[in-house]
């Protein structure tokens, strides 16, 4: 344990480099997949090495797994809560670090970050994330499952495609919500009906439009965008719920 924290202090001191726009701005679809990621790169894009990934990441380990994990607790925790409840073949990756905007000469971006919050070095983008899996298995991706925060509003489903472009279900936090770990977790666990039930939610709704008295809500379930195969927006935003992580029960 001493030798993980070890590394990731390490890692956390190197520093951001050079960047791109935001979702605001550039939607970076016209980006051939891995057109911007060959090999195997030391340095991400926001400029810290990608090897504090690498050490997060665990790919999937038997011919009957399809999903992947990027884990910042490490321990493979939760890897091994997706087994206990039957996540194994869902052709997922889920994703198990912080989120926030940082400030870059484009402007404001979303970045995933592990351990130190206040500490900006360890910032990753979803390019990053990409390029560690590497195309062929970035092709693989049906679910994008984010547990990362999204307070400032900057996380950008548009460029998640583009860089995912199989992915047809989208699961991250609703904007201006700070993520909790068990809430992330029914989301895995529970269907999208007990958790408008347990949470008090619509069926559906509008990013970016909720009641005005949602400030004294303590928590929010997740939300899922979900896409028709090939498509770049969104047929349907709901509720996150267990069943859409199951592609038989997928409808459009």
């Amino acid at each position: 344990m001493r030798k993980e924290m070890l590394f990731i202090r390490t890692v956390l001191l190197l520093g951001i480099g050079g960047i791109f726009q935001g979702c605001t701005g550039l939607h970076r679809a016209a980006i051939p997949l891995g057109g911007m990621c060959s090999g195997q790169p030391e340095w991400g894009e926001y400029g810290t090495s990608l090897n504090l990934l690498r050490f997060f990441y665990t790919p999937p380990q038997t011919p009957d797994e399809s999903n992947y994990f990027i884990d910042m607790e490490g321990g493979e925790s939760l890897r091994k809560f997706a087994f206990s409840y039957g996540l194994t073949n869902n052709h997922a990756l889920f994703v198990f670090l912080h989120g926030r905007a940082i400030e870059t000469p484009s402007g404001l971006r979303y970045s995933f970050y592990a351990d130190q919050e206040d500490n900006p070095a360890a910032s990753f983008s979803i390019q990053d994330i990409a390029c560690i899996l590497g195309p062929e298995n970035v092709s693989q991706i049906h679910n994008l499952v984010l547990a990362s925060c999204n307070r400032e509003n900057m996380l950008c489903p548009a460029e998640l495609k583009a860089y995912f472009p199989n992915v047809t279900n989208i699961t991250h936090a609703m904007p201006n919500t700070a993520a909790q770990p068990s809430t992330f977790r029914h989301a895995l666990i529970y269907h999208s009906r007990d958790i408008q039930f347990l949470y008090q939610m619509p069926d559906s709704f509008t990013l970016g439009v909720f009641e005005e008295n949602r400030s004294n809500r303590k928590a929010f379930p997740y939300v899922a965008e979900l896409y028709l195969p090939g498509a770049k927006k969104p047929f349907s935003i709901q509720t996150a719920g267990r069943e859409l992580l199951e592609p038989p029960n997928r409808s459009g």
